[in-house]
């Protein structure tokens, strides 16, 4: 009961020097354990956890065949699944004894039984060149290792499996085959220890077997230092004990690998160099770009190794992080200083996009791989910042260049004169004096904005002159009159412009599309209604008639000259022509005929006849008038009958000619 109480109130007295951390009972018993074997061998043998379980019979299995030199990696995967697994679990996945090419290595990768190997291969070829077995297996079962027994046969017949053709059993001083040997030893599934008594292991002593030892040792090593010190070991192997033939391509392989591990520490090396003494020149130079890719890259290759360790010893990686923490150190001091200091070489987009590409992605990424976080955001502020303002530069500049080469482009438009045109412009020009006023606010003090500004509305204001004198003419058209031809022709010519000029404004190019069909229709009217053939009286039937023909092809639509009112004016500017013509023809006449008491017989006989055939556009008024002469030049032609007569008859056609010729003979014949 005091035990119990003792137990609950966790007072444990142990024989170890130092106190226990743990205080569960078992957990005190599992670091109890671990202080005791410090080094154990490692047995995750399955089955062995249960009374009743066949691991037993499985571990016998592969100790015997081991003794016996018939196990390899292949056999034991050709094994049955259980036993398989069970020897793929502990021989190779925990011990490691399985070479490259199969067969059971003399230097099992696993670090305590390595060691135990190691030890054992001295006490073969040192001092008393024996292992005496007993006394092996029974310091496996001791502190530091901590074996039972089956892990600790199964162990040696590792040992003798990957030497059995250099060693062989002694009892009591004569050799035993290790066939009859394991029959005398083990006991049930399991060897007895008090049996292995006066049994030892004894090397054979062929010179072969130093290089056979030494080149399993050197499969074993990882480290690319390792490797170049069995390198070294192996010349000076070289220089005492030939390389047997049989081991010559073994020993080439594992040359060639070490080859490529001093190369590679070779090129580490320089790496390394390279960054330190780009640390070491930004540090005198206060170049923290310079700075900080020497300790980015010595971080890297930091990084690596630590990745790599199988290939990199713990010193040879720890050895880089001292310059790595100065390195950094140094840059936590000159960063804020340099970093004030920097900018881009010039306002040109290529340098402004090459130091954002160095602070961001070259500067930035460094400041990453060394963690400094609040140098980055720092940084990232300050290209912000110092970008924002070079591209604004930039940008206006751009929009300055922008600007001056729209206006040149479009320097024509004036005289090209079309609306839509011109308003397209004026919108493009508001937007982009916005923006000039927007940027002269972000960059101040910068003449050529204020000259760009200026130079745009200048132009602005030409585009909004001849705008406005393009809506002046199209107004003056509504206002225009077509009373005569040449009013057509001077308003066509305008409309036929304007046309032009208002090219693609639907609405209004259709209005002058229809006073372009009008006044072509106003003027084939006007030719018409301007024949002088016309008499009066046709004259005012074609009135009617193109009055008709307006009405139809014109109807109702809205026109500045109303087609009635257009026929009206024509007819009235006609019947002036008309008119002073008929004044004119009278007056000829009249001129004519003021000499005409002298005048011959013939001019007064075609006056005469210009008096029978009047002019069509003749008024009644002039005709009237007309008598008067007609009189006046009867009564000289009278005066003239048988001159009068022959005159006429002159002016007779060949037919009335030969026609009058017969009357008259008739006539004279009558009067005979």
């Amino acid at each position: 009961g005091q035990i119990e109480d003792l137990i609950k109130g966790r007072k444990y007295v142990t024989g170890l020097k130092d106190e226990l951390e743990a205080d569960r009972l078992k957990s005190v018993a599992s670091e109890v354990f671990t202080r005791i074997y410090k080094n154990p061998i490692p047995f995750p043998f399955d089955g062995f956890s249960t009374a009743k379980g066949n691991a037993a019979d499985t571990c016998q299995e592969l100790t015997m065949e081991l003794f016996l030199g018939k196990l390899d990696y292949h056999s034991a995967t050709a094994k049955p699944v259980k036993s398989k697994n069970r020897a793929i679990t502990v021989l190779k996945d925990s011990w490691g004894i399985f070479s490259r090419t199969g067969d059971v290595s003399k230097r099992p990768t696993a670090t305590v039984l390595r060691t135990i190997t190691q030890d054992w291969d001295d006490a073969l070829t040192k001092e008393e060149k024996r292992l005496p077995v007993a006394a092996a297996l029974r310091q496996l079962c001791l502190p530091p290792y901590g074996a039972n027994i089956a892990s600790a046969g199964l162990l040696l017949g590792v040992f003798i499996a990957a030497r059995e053709k250099k060693i062989i059993v002694a009892r009591d001083g004569k050799q035993v085959a290790i066939s009859q040997w394991i029959q005398d030893i083990f006991r049930g599934k399991f060897i007895d220890i008090a049996a292995a008594d006066g049994s030892d292991l004894i090397f054979l002593g062929e010179e072969s077997s130093e290089w056979q030892t030494f080149l399993d040792e050197w499969e074993l090593a990882e480290s690319h230092l390792a490797r170049k010190n069995c390198l070294e070991r192996a010349n000076e192997l070289k220089s005492r004990i030939p390389v047997p033939p049989a081991l010559a391509y073994q020993e080439n392989t594992l040359s060639l690998l070490a080859a490529a591990s001093v190369e590679a520490i070779g090129k580490m090396d320089n790496d390394q160099n390279e960054a330190i003494l780009k640390i070491e020149n930004g540090r005198q130079k206060d170049n923290v770009s310079l700075l900080l890719w020497g300790a980015a890259s010595l971080k890297k290759i930091y990084e690596k190794m630590e990745n790599d360790d199988t290939l990199w010893t713990d010193a040879q990686i720890e050895e880089i992080a001292p310059h790595i923490e100065e390195a950094r150190e140094s840059v936590l001091q000159k960063f804020p200083m340099w970093l004030i200091q920097q900018g881009p070489r010039t306002e040109s987009p290529d340098s402004v996009g090459e130091f954002k590409h160095k602070m961001i992605y070259q500067v930035g990424g460094n400041l990453k791989i060394l963690g400094l976080t609040q140098q980055h955001e720092q940084l990232e502020e300050r290209t912000r910042l110092v970008i924002k303002k070079a591209e604004t530069i930039v940008e206006a500049h751009q929009l300055r260049r922008d600007v001056e080469l729209w206006i040149t482009q479009h320097g024509d438009v004036g005289r090209l004169g079309r609306l839509a045109e011109i308003r397209g412009l004026l919108t493009v020009g508001t937007e982009y004096a916005r923006k000039l006023q927007g940027m002269a606010e972000r960059v101040k003090d910068d003449p050529t904005i204020s000259e760009s500004r200026a130079k745009l509305s200048d132009f602005a204001e030409m585009l909004k002159k001849v705008e406005k004198e393009i809506c002046k003419r199209a107004n003056d058209i509504w206002n225009s009159k077509v009373n005569n031809e040449a009013d057509m022709d001077r308003v066509l010519g305008e409309v036929e412009a304007l046309e032009a000029a208002y090219e693609n404004i639907p609405k209004d190019l259709e209005d002058f599309q229809l006073m372009r069909k009008a006044l072509r229709l106003y003027k084939r009217c006007y030719q018409r209604l301007s024949d002088e053939n016309l008499t009066w009286s046709a004259f005012e039937s074609s009135t009617e008639e193109v009055r008709k023909d307006c009405e139809a092809e014109l109807g109702k639509e809205e026109l500045p000259w109303p087609y009635d009112e257009a026929i009206a004016g024509f007819t009235k500017d006609i019947s002036k022509h008309r008119k002073e013509a008929s004044a004119t023809w009278l007056k000829t006449l009249e001129n004519q005929t003021k000499s005409i008491e002298t005048m011959p017989v013939a001019e007064a006989n075609l006056i005469h006849s210009q008096i029978e055939n009047p002019l069509p556009i003749a008024t009644d008024t002039d005709l009237k008038r007309v008598q008067v002469v007609a009189k006046k030049v009867e009564a000289r032609l009278d005066s003239f009958n048988v001159e009068w007569l022959i005159e006429k008859f002159k002016a007779l056609s060949s037919k009335a000619k030969k026609e009058f010729i017969d009357q008259l003979k008739k006539l004279i014949g009558k009067s005979i």
